[in-house]
């Protein structure tokens, strides 16, 4: 046990660690195909079943996650697999070819890539026709960037000729970021005036430094973007084998992940290196960022820490493992990926299907107050109740270091832990500042205003109450 000491706005708080381990099974993580028929490939015009659908070489993933609707790019279409298993056109049809200003399923596109959904509209990447096309809530096609004849930033996006268009990416306020690959840059859209702009690159193909605004540095071959929950902008430069991350507050970027070297290093590695890396999607609730790292076919999992491991791919060109544990399952070089509510969603351009990594909440049971832990290695919910003692467990495995929680209870409520070692929590968690507890790291809602202090001492001396002798969160000295 480590007894360590922290400072809650002013408030000393003494902390007993605990370290004890406690994993949920492999089971627990387990892929499967949920659209496509592997190897099968064609326009399929039908709705119906979208695991008998025939899809051609589905690219893009968006997550709908208010209705758990799925968008996926395939062909000259984006359709949509509903949560119960069914799939229909969105927007396009089966012919190629641009069409504005009428229902999206009266729209043309042609060959649409990354696609991303916020504020109830689809960004659509439009390979083809070189542009970024919108469908708002009133579901009318739309081009927000792109298919013009002139060149150069500091234009009205509509007005400027691109190169081919790869992903899209929308951050909270409703800013438009794409890349465009053999432009090796990352361009932006504001959509206070509409005017085209360079977020990241200089243009040349080539490994820039760090610690400079991004548009002062090179950027080879960038492919996919996305948005952490601070609207830091995330890139996957997969020619240079490494994630950047551009600071919203002051534009500046930093290498995340990846060595500037293509290869594979073992799950819990910091600098671990990555092999042309592809598609990313950031999730909100654990602050965890999935990377399609295409030549490991493998997708990986980076953590707040740092660290990097492995969720699903055993590094085998292959498709295999249907319903078994995803670490186990061939998953040939992902390109595009998504993630919401526990499950992440892979694409599988060779074989045509779409696949799915489900997180199961494994049935929650009584649990000892050796159990009473966050930890490491997964990501967990759990209940405590001062009242009677006793507490509730769930775990969600990932499978590889970094943990988040989402504890909702009376006694407890924290999101977005993360902590090295396992440690129970216990107090008035809400808002959002940060904190050192023992040799856990804590950012999310936590907040203990002076108004709450009293509160906050009873609070803790509940929990304490309830863990009994068990010891993983300390006493307050206020």
């Amino acid at each position: 046990m480590l007894i360590t000491s922290s400072v809650i706005r002013g408030v000393l708080v003494l902390a007993a660690v605990a370290v004890q381990a406690v994993r949920p099974p492999e089971k627990a993580v387990i892929i499967q195909t949920i659209a496509g028929q592997m190897g099968t490939t064609g326009f399929d015009v039908n709705d119906g079943p979208a695991i008998m659908s025939i899809l051609l070489s589905p690219s893009g993933l968006a997550v709908d996650p208010d209705t758990g609707r799925l968008f996926v790019s395939t062909d000259n279409r984006v359709r949509t697999i509903w949560p119960n298993g069914t799939i229909t056109t969105f927007a396009g049809d089966v012919a190629a070819g641009h069409k504005d200003g009428v229902p999206a399923r009266q729209a043309l596109l042609n060959l649409p890539s990354g696609i991303a959904f916020r504020h109830g509209t689809l960004y659509i990447a439009d390979q083809g026709n070189r542009c970024v096309r919108t469908v708002g809530p009133d579901g009318i096609m739309r081009t927000l960037a792109g298919f013009g004849t002139r060149s150069g930033p500091g234009l009205n996006a509509t007005e400027v000729a691109l190169g081919i268009v790869y992903d899209v990416a929308v951050d909270s306020v409703g800013s438009i970021y794409f890349t465009v690959p053999l432009e090796n840059l990352v361009y932006k859209v504001d959509p206070a005036d509409g005017i085209l702009q360079i977020a990241a690159g200089t243009g040349v193909a080539s490994a820039g430094p760090d610690g400079v605004a991004a548009n002062l540095s090179a950027i080879g071959f960038v492919q996919s973007v996305a948005l952490d929950a601070d609207d830091n902008l995330l890139i996957a430069e997969s020619v240079n084998c490494r994630i950047r991350r551009v600071s919203r507050s002051d534009g500046i970027v930093r290498t995340i992940a990846g060595t500037g070297t293509p290869g594979f290093d073992p799950d819990n590695s910091q600098n671990a290196s990555l092999k042309y890396p592809r598609g990313l999607a950031f999730d909100r609730r654990t602050g965890v960022l999935f990377i399609a790292d295409g030549d490991n076919h493998r997708v990986r999992m980076l953590f707040p820490d740092g660290t990097v491991s492995t969720l699903a791919g055993d590094g085998s060109f292959s498709v295999s493992g249907d319903g078994g544990p995803a670490l186990s399952a061939g998953v040939p070089w992902p390109h595009f990926v998504a993630v919401a509510n526990n499950t992440v969603y892979i694409n599988d351009i060779f074989n045509h299907i779409v696949r799915a990594v489900t997180m199961h909440e494994i049935t929650p049971s009584p649990c000892d107050s050796k159990d009473f832990a966050i930890f490491h290695k997964n990501v967990a919910l759990f209940r405590v109740s001062s009242e009677t003692n006793s507490c509730q467990c769930a775990a969600f495995e990932t499978p590889g270091s970094m943990t988040a929680a989402v504890v909702n209870a009376s006694t407890v409520t924290a999101q977005s832990i993360h902590v090295s070692g396992n440690v129970s929590i216990g107090g008035v968690l809400r808002a959002s500042d940060n904190i050192m507890l023992g040799n856990a790291s804590l950012s999310g809602w936590l907040r203990s205003l002076e108004d709450d202090l009293d509160e906050l001492r009873l609070l803790l001396d509940a929990n304490m109450a309830a863990i009994a002798n068990q010891t993983a969160i300390a006493n307050a000295i206020l």
